[in-house]
């Protein structure tokens, strides 16, 4: 009897965007989405309690302390800068809005180090109509930071709910994992700030590489199965060079505010600093132009630095719920798409009528996300000698017939779609083989 050939590894980098972590389903106050963390930014009880909390951590309780920030003056005006924001685009999320903030409360604390982020487009936001004259200089510095904690409580508010749909979500990922990683490497990068896929990793060989709460960077260089949220995490906070994970969302948060005036060399928080584009905000959740910033730092860096080592070494890079919004990350996978033909699999959830639509529109309507991710990788629609009326044809011919023998369809040589969404794509767990198997 002859010796069996050895099965080849795959290796595999999946990237998760918005929607692909927390598929939560119930009202609208019941998921998180970029649509909901709006809602929770313009909440003023919401910020109201963190004011309060931060203002006597920061002030240790001292009275004399000039420190003072009205919660009713920033959620005005964030639904202002809202506002103007969606009649310019129709659209707008919160990265918009803080992308947005951050500069008008750089100017309002009369900082001289402003840089770049004095730079305000009026276009979005007329100051001119505006007084606010309660919240100090100082108040004005540390809004950013707190509006940072806005989101991570909406996110542990709601992620503490749906206690069922939550359990179902968790197994259903798991068991995913466990059987796609039974002889192939998956390395996770999320950039979602949620639990979903922290929890979900337990019990099965994806390491997100925190030993004692502290990160191990060598172990993230070395394990071959891992789990990196690239815009940080609702448990993590900075302490120094140490990057620190705790167990608990909300004590994560108390820590953050608690250590953010701490009297304890050493321990204190940084809230803010200086850097090329614009300011640090304390950077366990990375947001706006500090996206470019974090390239230099850590532990942030170092994400980046093993992306792009894994998207090298990948056979097949995997995009959950995610466009490719991200400049900082697009250079990564575009180029390593293009120059080294890697097999893509996108999983999103779209109409498949529209996008076909905006696909083989000879004008090509870039709104369509899916349709802007798949122009940048420069697939398009080849006539053959064919009227381009007829290949257009055929191809949404074809489309429609792998969808609907499959639940998924291909796109030139090395690109696959997942039209459905995550649900589908985790609980078939023979999707992925299935998809692979097909790839020319």
């Amino acid at each position: 009897m002859g010796l069996r050939a050895k099965k080849e590894i795959m290796r595999y980098t999946l990237i998760l965007g918005a929607g692909a972590s927390t598929p939560f389903i119930g009202n609208c106050n019941h998921v998180i989405t970029t649509e909901t963390i709006i809602i929770a930014l313009t909440d003023f009880n919401r910020w109201n309690n963190l004011i309060n909390q931060f203002t006597l951590a920061y002030t240790g309780g001292d009275t004399s302390y000039v420190f003072n920030i009205d919660g009713r003056e920033i959620t005005d005006l964030i639904v202002n800068i809202k506002n103007n924001i969606e009649n310019h685009f129709g659209y707008v999320t919160f990265d918009q809005i803080m992308h947005i903030l951050e500069p008008i409360c750089i100017r309002f604390s009369n900082d001289i180090f402003g840089g770049e982020y004095e730079n305000i487009n009026e276009e979005f936001v007329d100051l001119s109509k505006f007084s606010y004259t309660n919240t100090t200089s100082d108040g004005w510095m540390y809004v950013p930071y707190i509006c940072r904690e806005v989101i991570c409580s909406f996110i542990n508010e709601v992620y503490s709910r749906r206690l069922n749909k939550k359990i179902y979500y968790i197994r259903m990922i798991r068991n995913w994992i466990i059987h796609n990683n039974k002889n192939d490497e998956l390395q996770f990068y999320s950039f979602n700030y949620d639990n979903l896929l922290s929890d979900s990793i337990k019990k099965t060989n994806i390491d997100n590489c925190f030993v004692n709460k502290n990160f191990d960077v060598d172990k993230f260089w070395n394990t071959e199965n891992t789990l990196c949220q690239l815009h940080g995490s609702v448990n993590g906070y900075l302490i120094g060079d140490e990057y620190i994970h705790e167990n608990n969302a909300k004590v994560a948060q108390n820590i953050r505010i608690e250590k953010s005036n701490s009297r304890t060399v050493g321990e204190q928080i940084k809230i803010y600093e200086k850097g090329s584009v614009g300011k640090h905000y304390n950077t366990w959740l990375v947001t706006t132009l500090e996206k470019i910033e974090t390239f230099a730092i850590f532990p942030f860096s170092v994400f980046f630095q093993k992306l792009s080592l894994d998207i090298f070494k990948s056979d097949c890079i995997i995009i959950i719920g995610s466009s490719l919004g991200d400049v900082h990350i697009n250079s990564f996978i575009i180029n390593s798409i293009k120059t080294q033909k890697k097999k893509v699999v996108i999983v999103t959830k779209i109409d498949l009528n529209s996008f076909l639509d905006n696909f083989t529109d000879i004008s090509i309507n870039n709104e369509n996300l899916l349709v802007g991710l798949i122009v940048k990788m420069g697939i398009t629609i080849k006539s053959r000698g064919n009227s381009i009326d007829q290949a257009v044809r055929e191809f949404n011919k074809r489309v429609f017939r792998e969808y609907n023998k499959n639940k998924y369809f291909y796109l030139g040589s090395n690109v696959a779609v997942v039209p459905d969404g995550s649900k589908l794509f985790y609980r078939n767990k023979y999707l992925l083989k299935n998809i692979m198997s097909g790839f020319i």
